[in-house]
């Protein structure tokens, strides 16, 4: 996110640092990724190699394809239980929202950009509840935060 908290502009993360992507592929190779289907929308290829996808979505049908299952909230608890450890919440906004009791830790990038037509934020009430556990430099305008839940 940059400064302002903004995550997506039209459906598309408003800014392009292969440093951050390189980052988000290490972290989440082999795990399972949990997306709302507008995020799913977005994925330049479907599914990522490597990673087990999870797509909530409003729609009365549920599918499912290679490495790759749709399914709505309601059903989310019996695909996470036989989910690929470690489980990813990649967004947006309102997938973040929904599992906020389920999140231990976020990985945050603060990227230096500014972005004039941003439409999606990061819930900035998400942060207060989590403290700094560590903080890696991706490049010369790049951190990662990992940030973890404080106390139950």
């Amino acid at each position: 996110m940059n400064r302002a908290g903004c995550v997506g502009s039209r459906g598309t993360i408003p800014w392009r640092h292969p440093q951050d992507l390189a980052f988000f592929k290490r972290l989440t190779m082999g795990g399972t990724l949990v997306m709302g289907r507008r995020t799913w929308d977005s994925l330049p290829r479907k599914p990522l190699p490597g990673r087990d996808h999870v797509v909530l979505t409003r729609r009365a049908t549920v599918q499912r394809a290679e490495r790759v299952v749709f399914t709505r909230l309601v059903g989310l608890e019996e695909v996470l239980d036989s989910a690929v450890r470690p489980v990813f919440v990649i967004g947006g906004a309102q997938i973040w929202d929904a599992l906020w009791d389920r999140i231990d830790d976020w990985y945050v990038t603060r990227v230096p950009d500014d972005v004039a037509d941003c439409d999606t934020f990061f819930p900035r009430t998400f942060e207060p509840g989590f403290r700094i556990e560590n903080s890696e430099r991706l490049s010369d305008v790049l951190t990662v935060d990992h940030l973890v839940r404080a106390a139950r």
